[in-house]
């Protein structure tokens, strides 16, 4: 009696395996650890031959020695339309793999995928009971579909897995389950097995005939299955009264048959009982498929495949044992480790884990972020000092891969330590572009941009030689802020701020303002005009808590201002010259702003997201509600629909911070109607030069006009002012102020006459 050997699998699971499970496991599954459906295939063993490499042999020892690989089980993911129908549908695993088996899919076999959280819920699986489990599914189909029998049940396959995304290492342990019966799977006592080797062909036992039958038998198979087919199938031979089943043998052993006959050999028993069993293991399936029926002769080792007789006359009992987890390189049943990152591109292992954080964000915490609205905004970053280098290193935490720097100036010795993106080495560098350098050596991917480029200013005269130059610079500037979805101002100087708060209101551009002072600062949201299809009342109204209250445009940094901004950087000592504020500040604030631009980012609104109020701010109802609470309205930067502040106010001298709302002003220097018409119009107005030089100009055709008398003190004479009527708004003020001196003169002295009659000059408290 001859007892049949068994080879197991060996689980091969290539790199796109593991990549398509991060990425299920990353995006979709999250924190659920349902069961999936996967695909698998397994290659054929098969014998090489090796020649000695000992050089002193005789040309017989140097013969050829036959060696077998070992056959390999290799995974693969599926659509997730089939993935998925586990958890999908009411179907249990059978009738799903009915259905699967039914639609042709027979050219692969299907498995369950289990992947943990943890490492210790990978670690503490009752894999036994796991086992039996899915064994016991097999025995159970076994005695009640008889020769029905769905092989995708009888090579059904479990796949445990723990995947840690962060260090891109994977933990699998699988199990191939078999039914191993209380008596042996051996061979009839009266014969021998018949085995095609190279010394018996299997003509010997079958003939022209036989051989011819089979090779049909396979052929008509393979027509309906793709070449590649490896799976399976049970079928019956017509040329003998005997049945025989066949199957591909992934073993490639002559003496060992593969592991997926264990559950066969079960299936015969019940099948075709008290009859005997013959099983025919497929090694050659080539031979088979090229096998032409007038070949008259047999080439020695052209049928390397075996026939197992197995008498079925004995009764077995219902109990049996459940096998199947595979041994891991050293022979134990311990799990496998599969670790990519040596493997895998620097550069995809940077973005991968950057990705990584992000979308943890929205396992629990924030479900319903939208990650790829971040990803795909464009950020232009004016001025590349200490608040550029903090908003660019934020910007980039964020998955934010497109940012642009501009500045003018050079890294000096003073700057490495306050700017995270300059080392010593920068020194005397071009800001903008070694920034977008040190970006890139920080990310690769990304797509980082630095420009050399002055900001022109009203107040600061330009040259008439450098006009055209600086009109250059102005028209760069412009297309910069187009090609852009988000605008930081950055820079030093406050008029340094006036031209692309200008652009960025013209083009309806987010912009996002940072500016501080020694233990101060202020982030604020520039307020868009408004949108030419939507009527003022819904953009000025809106709901917060049980009322409606008015909600005019937003202010832009200059809304708050009754003078155009002048030249500040001319006559200043040297701790006016250089950024003194508090080291803390700037990363406070610039994470602040950054905050602040993905909020409106999320929001459905947009740009035109409605403000946080303050407390005292008018309402529109006379009645005023108890249930207006602000703190529940900035709860997270990642409620979508709640409104975000326009401005934050912080203070390091008391550690406090305060949400302030300004409404825009009719005659702002920067975002009013009349300076964004103005520069729409600007090549016909000289509209720029004149507020660079404060040159006078006639005011366009429909815009605010000023009488001479303003232009009388041509000291004073401040083209913004002029334009927008401030400086008419100040003349009418200086005469209100001075007619409520001539006022309140009169009213003092009467009343100091009256004070002194009572006192008759005796109390020296009233002498003056």
């Amino acid at each position: 009696m001859l007892t049949i050997k068994f080879e197991p699998f060996q689980t091969t699971i290539s790199p796109q395996f593991w990549s398509d499970l991060r990425e299920y496991k990353l995006h979709h599954a999250k924190l659920l650890s349902d069961k999936l459906l996967i695909k698998g295939r397994f290659s054929p063993g098969r014998q090489i031959q090796l020649r000695s490499s000992n050089t002193s042999s005789t040309s017989q020892e140097k013969a050829q020695k036959p060696s077998t690989l070992k056959p390999r089980f290799n995974l693969e993911f599926i659509l997730s339309a089939q993935r998925n129908l586990l958890s999908s549908t009411s179907q249990g695993t059978l009738e799903i793999l009915d259905s699967l088996y039914k639609e042709n899919s027979q050219d692969c076999t299907f498995g369950l995928l289990y992947n943990y959280n943890t490492i210790e819920e990978f670690k503490s699986i009752d894999r036994n009971a796991l086992l039996k489990e899915y064994t016991a599914l097999i025995y159970s189909h076994i005695k009640s579909k008889k020769q029905q029998t769905n092989p995708l049940v009888l090579s059904l396959f479990i796949l445990t897995t723990f995947a840690d995304l962060k260090r891109f290492k994977f933990y699998y342990w699988a199990a191939y389950p078999s039914i191993v019966e209380t008596i042996p799977n051996s061979v009839a006592p009266n014969s021998s097995p018949n085995i095609a080797s190279q010394t018996y062909p299997i003509s010997s036992k079958f003939g022209p005939l036989g051989l011819l039958c089979l090779s049909k038998e396979y052929q008509e198979f393979s027509k309906s299955h793709p070449s590649d087919c490896l799976i399976f199938s049970l079928t019956y031979s017509s040329h003998s009264p005997d049945n025989i089943s066949c199957f591909i043998d992934p073993s490639g052993s002559q003496t060992v048959a593969g592991w997926i006959l264990r559950n066969i050999l079960v299936w015969a028993r019940s099948t075709f009982a008290n009859q005997k069993i013959s099983v025919l293991c497929y090694k050659d399936v080539n031979s088979f498929a090229l096998f032409q029926p007038d070949s008259q002769s047999f080439p020695e080792n052209s049928f390397q495949s075996i026939l197992y007789e197995i008498p079925n006359d004995i009764q077995v009992s219902e109990s049996y044992q459940s096998v199947g987890w595979e041994r891991n390189l050293a022979g134990k049943l311990l799990p496998k480790l599969s670790s990519l990152e040596a493997s895998m591109d620097p550069l995809m292992l940077a973005s991968s884990s950057l990705d990584l954080n992000l979308q943890l964000m929205k396992w629990r915490l924030a479900p319903s972020l939208d990650l790829s609205v971040i990803a795909s905004t464009k950020c232009l970053l004016l001025g590349s000092g200490t608040l550029g280098c903090n908003v660019a290193r934020l910007l980039l935490g964020w998955g934010i891969t497109d940012i642009t720097f501009v500045d003018n100036g050079s890294v000096s010795y003073s700057n490495p330590p306050r700017q995270p993106l300059f080392n010593f080495s920068d020194v005397g560098k071009p800001k903008a572009i070694c920034a977008s350098e040190n970006m890139k050596s920080i990310f690769p991917a990304i797509n980082s941009n630095g420009i050399q480029l002055s900001i022109a200013m009203p107040g600061h005269h330009v040259a008439k030689q450098n006009e055209e130059s600086v009109l250059a610079d102005c028209e760069k500037l412009d297309s910069l802020i187009q090609s852009h979805d988000v605008i930081f101002l950055l820079t030093d100087s406050r008029e340094g701020r006036w031209l692309p708060t200008v652009m960025g209101a013209v083009y309806k551009k987010l912009v996002i303002c940072v500016a501080l002072g020694f233990d101060s600062f202020v982030v604020m949201r520039h307020g868009p005009p408004h949108q030419e299809s939507e009527s003022p009342s819904i953009l000025e109204t809106t709901s917060h808590s049980d009322q409606t209250v008015s909600c005019p445009r937003l202010g832009c940094y200059f809304c708050n201002d009754i003078v155009a901004p002048l030249d500040s950087l001319s006559n200043r000592s040297l701790d006016q010259q250089c950024t003194v504020t508090r080291p803390g500040l700037a990363p406070i604030s610039a994470g602040i702003a950054v905050e602040l631009m993905t909020s409106i980012l999320q929001h459905s609104k947009g740009i035109y997201a409605d403000p946080v109020l303050p407390e005292n701010y008018p309402k529109k109802s006379e009645t005023l509600s108890s249930s207006n609470d602000n703190s529940q309205a900035v709860t997270s930067v990642l409620t979508y629909d709640k409104p975000i502040p326009h401005q934050i106010r912080g203070f390091l001298g008391d550690f406090q911070q305060h949400i302030v709302l300004g409404n825009s002003y009719d005659k702002c220097t920067a975002c009013s109607d009349t300076i964004i018409n103005a520069y729409k119009n600007r090549k016909i107005n000289n509209f720029l030069l004149c507020a660079f030089n404060n040159i006078k100009q006639s005011a366009p055709e429909g815009e605010i006009k000023v009488d001479s008398q303003e232009l009388e003190d041509e000291a004073n004479f401040n083209y913004l002012e002029w334009l927008t009527g401030l400086s008419e708004l100040h003349r009418k003020t200086d005469m209100l102020d001075v007619d409520d001196f001539l006022v309140s003169s009169d009213s003092d002295s009467s009343e100091i006459k009256d004070i002194g009659a009572e006192s008759d000059g005796k109390d020296d408290a009233f002498n003056f």
